[in-house]
């Protein structure tokens, strides 16, 4: 194969010793001139745990006088480089076991293998789907395909790894066709054709050193990745043109606040274009309701509080909307029009399953919830609930003055991180719907998953979806449920059987549903992966059938359902790094990019290294459109972006 150089990692005279491709490190000279173009997709799945663990995952040593590049834990990784345009390459690394097993992750996938493997990756379609050639458990060289957590060995054969000495692995592949070196001797070739293409680089899941890699491909294999990039410019561009492109729509003036960059709270009433911001500083919290204009309707300040959290709606029916919230000390409900209190009450005390005797609630701040549990034309319940990382264990519900009405503790079969809210028996009234039961306007249970408490860890769902899915909209409901290693679990609404679960895609755990297909009637939802394997999106249908699946980058994003047509077809919003952040159709291609697109102030731009990801868009229909609107702060104004009208 002649010297057509794809990607390298050369370490040859660095002299610098310390830990390296870590994203989060706003210096990242070492990684351009040693590391260009390579990124760990598995990086953010251990991010967590490398802040807490105070040592480094990947870093530069010396052996032998030399640097070498060290991973230091039973954990995996997969460092790659190129793209999905990668097809007929050879890998070349240097590579030396300094350990031959691993050890569980908890976070990564209940059906992982966890023998452990030091070698290539190759073909590479997300962090759970791709090649390996290398050395197994210590004990043999194995060509395998790994789909989600099976392994399938396509060659293997016996080898006695020595961990005190370095090996030269080269794999090589052309077609379906593979062939893996070691130190130059053929020892192993296998033929697969489920994948054509990918990034290549390494892989391991234990203790391992490097002495550098390198991507190559001959004169013919570097043309058709060339024509290869043309073609999915080409693809790309075709499908953009099917939808309106990204324009600023308005730029109101905030008013002046404590704090420069106050955050959009969530629309206050749309009719009239108005909405809320909020603030924080060292005294307290703010809100102050908003014209579309840019006039202060009136604000109000929680001197001492570090909590604030809101929600709109005309809680009272008097035909004028209020606003329902809590600061930490106390739950209020205040006149959407004058800020004036119209209700107040002390928080109430904790669940006793994590609070301590006599301790008040810490609610979620996507509380409160106001539904129309008592009937249509009723007040509104609120409704907070608080949980911890290992979900919900208490719901309470109030009356529109805020008097307690019932309050629902859990253990085993806990809700989830989300409550949703939905008419599951037909009787005008909605139910709160947590994932693996409901609740009436009781607070007595109505339906529960059966054997919920043999549900993987007794655990959680982490977001739901509950509604009909069907192209009509008046089909069977169903609740669609994420629910980490457990799975994606399709529940029928009216009785919460289960109709359908997918298991083995990683940790499951966000959620966004709306029209993303054209070729496909009613109701498609994203699910997609966080923790291990993170930012694997699968979008379902209503049957639970598979339609796609993607991995825009590997760290861990938001993402929500935009109304971008219309006709109202539906792209998702993905709220993460450069590579990741902008609106994105059912097939897995970026309708419009956020990252860099025309007349976004600088602070829509993701910082490389951010972490958690700053996510600065919120979607509303401040203007009076049937299509939504794109919201964020910067600079004392809220900008307005949308679809361009044709």
């Amino acid at each position: 194969m002649k010297d057509g150089m794809l990607a390298r990692m050369d370490l040859t005279g660095c002299r610098y010793r310390g830990r390296v491709l870590d994203p989060l490190d706003p210096d990242q000279s070492v990684e351009d001139r040693h590391f260009p173009g390579w990124r760990n997709l598995l990086t953010s799945s251990l991010g967590r745990t490398a802040k807490h663990r105070g040592s480094a995952l990947f870093a530069l040593i010396d052996e032998d006088d030399r640097p070498v590049l060290e991973w230091s834990t039973n954990l995996p990784f997969l460092l790659v480089a190129g793209e999905a345009t990668w097809q007929d390459i050879e890998v070349r690394c240097d590579a030396r076991c300094i350990m031959t097993e691993c050890f569980p992750y908890f976070h990564d996938e209940a059906t992982h293998d966890f023998r452990g493997r030091t070698g290539i990756a190759f073909r590479v379609q997300d962090s759970r789907r791709h090649y390996f050639a290398g050395f197994e458990a210590g004990q043999r060289v194995t060509l395998a395909a790994r789909e989600d957590g099976n392994w399938t060995v396509l060659n293997s054969a016996p080898f006695s790894v020595d961990r005190r000495r370095w090996y030269r692995l080269t794999l090589r592949c052309a077609g379906n066709r593979f062939e893996l070196r070691v130190d130059g001797e053929l020892w192993l070739t296998a033929e697969d054709d489920r994948w054509q293409a990918g990034p290549a680089g390494l892989y391991g899941n234990t203790v391992s050193r490097w002495g550098g890699a390198e991507v190559l491909c001959d004169a013919a294999g570097k043309a058709a990745i060339t024509r290869r990039c043309r073609e999915a410019a080409s693809d790309l561009r075709r499908a953009r043109e099917d939808w309106p492109a990204l324009q600023k729509l308005a730029e109101v003036p905030l008013p002046r606040v404590p704090v420069s960059a106050p955050k959009f709270a969530g629309m206050l009433d749309e009719e009239r274009g108005r909405f809320l911001v909020r603030w924080e500083t060292a005294e307290g919290m703010g809100l102050a309701a908003v014209e579309s204009s840019g006039a202060e309707l009136w604000r109000r300040e929680w001197p001492g509080c570090r909590v604030l959290m809101v929600k709109c709606g005309d809680v009272d029916r008097d035909g004028a909307p209020e606003v329902a919230g809590a600061n930490g000390r106390e739950m209020f409900v205040l006149d959407g029009a004058t800020g004036a209190v119209r209700s107040q009450a002390p928080y109430p005390p904790g669940c006793p399953f994590i609070r301590m005797r006599g301790e008040k609630a810490a609610f979620c701040a996507r509380a409160p919830y106001l539904w129309a549990m008592a009937g249509p034309r009723r007040p509104l319940r609120i409704v907070f609930f608080e949980y911890t990382g290992a979900g919900a264990h208490t719901i309470q519900c109030f009356d529109h003055t805020l008097k307690l009405r019932w309050r629902h503790h859990n253990y085993a079969g806990k809700a989830g991180h989300d409550l949703k809210a939905y008419d599951v028996d037909g009787d005008g009234r909605l139910e709160i719907v947590a994932a693996y039961y409901a609740l009436n306007d009781e607070g007595k249970v109505v339906w529960r998953v059966r054997d919920q408490d043999l549900v993987f860890k007794q655990d959680h769902a982490d977001n739901l979806f509950v509604g009909p899915m069907d192209a009509a909209g008046r089909g069977r409901a169903k609740v669609v449920a994420s629910c980490g290693e457990a799975g994606v679990l399709f529940v029928d609404a009216a009785d919460g059987a289960i109709l359908a679960q997918r298991r083995g895609l990683g940790h499951i755990q966000r959620l966004a549903a709306g029209r993303f297909r054209p070729d496909t009637p009613g109701v498609q939802v994203w699910l997609w992966t966080d923790w291990g394997s993170p930012s694997i999106y699968y979008l379902f249908d209503g049957e639970a059938r598979l339609l796609h699946r993607f991995q825009p980058d590997a760290r861990p994003a938001t993402g929500t359902t935009v109304t971008w047509r219309k006709d109202g077809a539906q792209l998702l919003l993905i709220q993460g790094t450069r590579e990741a952040q902008g609106l994105w159709d059912g097939y897995g291609r970026r309708i419009v990019d956020l990252a860099r697109g025309k007349g976004l102030p600088p602070e829509a731009t993701p910082t490389p290294t951010a972490f958690p990801l700053r996510m600065p868009f919120d979607v509303c229909r401040l203007l009076r459109r049937d299509v939504d609107q794109l919201v964020m702060t910067a600079g004392g104004k809220l900008h307005v972006f949308g679809p361009k009208e044709t």
